[in-house]
């Protein structure tokens, strides 16, 4: 009876929830409404899904047990458990916000993502004719895969950078206000996106961590000094972002790791979530030094 009316109130529950989205997706001509993320029911889906499968098994496991089949009941005991720990990890994975969260959890991992330019100018989706989509929702929802909470505030047209900088540093001393110790604190920045997270990082005294991807386009002049933990990825066919090392690793850092990926989609390979990016990424982030990636030892400042 128990399993039985746990999963009565799942059933209800997924099914107000899922009528209220069409509802709403049906009343609403422009989609998603102005202002809101556009909400993904796959993963509810999903983990609806292993769950009732999961109670499934239970109540097979309790006819093995009015038989006396204690295999079956182990059997169905232990798949069960699989299928539960399974949607827990299917519903494991961070929210992707636009701003800072209201209550802040100091022992969470929070990772600012600033997007590249495109997104200012042709929004969410923004479709490049050469390169194909910049999926500013996907890529946001791979960066939050192993829980970690996801800022992805989309700037305005037309923004200027240091504006843009001044904005994450404040974003990441309330963080630090609240608690966050800084290596909790992680700035993931694309093309423009990264030209204002390693302005942000190099105003900020405090050795929190910067992930640059594609960020260092020929001609830019270095050094910088910044006091970061610094993750470079760069992709060997893109003539506008290029290895960071001449402009990173040149003093102050407390640490800078860079990685070279060839997708052979030039400055696009960072439009979508594709795994040889976002794998090496997420190990650093949390822990787990990236397959492939070549650790530079700072230089003395000059």
């Amino acid at each position: 009876w128990g399993t039985g009316i746990s999963l009565l109130f799942l059933s209800i529950g997924f099914s107000s929830f899922l009528l209220a989205y069409f509802y709403l997706r049906i009343e609403n001509s422009v989609w998603p409404p102005a202002g809101v993320d556009d909400p993904s029911i796959w993963f509810a889906v999903v983990d609806a899904g292993l769950f009732a499968a999961a109670a499934a098994v239970l109540l097979a496991g309790r006819r093995a047990l009015l038989r006396d089949d204690r295999r079956g009941l182990i059997a169905g005991r232990g798949l069960a458990a699989a299928l539960l720990l399974a949607g827990g990890a299917a519903a494991g994975a961070g929210p992707v916000l636009d701003s800072l969260p209201t209550t802040v959890d100091p022992s969470a991992t929070y990772l600012l993502y600033l997007h590249g330019r495109i997104i200012e100018d042709r929004g969410p989706r923004a479709m490049h004719p050469q390169w194909g989509l910049y999926d500013l929702e996907a890529v946001s929802r791979a960066l939050a895969a192993r829980d970690a909470i996801v800022v992805a505030r989309q700037r305005a047209p037309g923004s200027r950078v240091r504006e843009d900088a001044e904005a994450v540093q404040e974003q990441v001393r309330a963080l630090l206000a609240a608690g966050v110790p800084a290596p909790r604190i992680v700035v993931v920045g694309f093309s423009k996106g990264a030209a204002i997270a390693m302005l942000a990082a190099a105003g900020l005294p405090e050795p929190l961590r910067l992930v640059v991807l594609a960020g260092c386009a020929p001609g830019m002049r270095g050094p910088l000094t910044l006091s970061a933990h610094v993750l470079s990825i760069h992709e060997r066919s893109d003539p506008l972002g290029e290895s960071c090392a001449a402009l990173l690793s040149g003093g102050g850092e407390a640490s800078f790791t860079e990685i070279a990926i060839a997708t052979g989609r030039s400055h696009g390979a960072f439009f979508l979530p594709q795994d040889e990016w976002v794998v090496p990424l997420l190990d650093w982030v949390h822990g787990t030094d990236p397959a492939g990636a070549q650790p530079t030892e700072p230089r003395p400042a000059p």
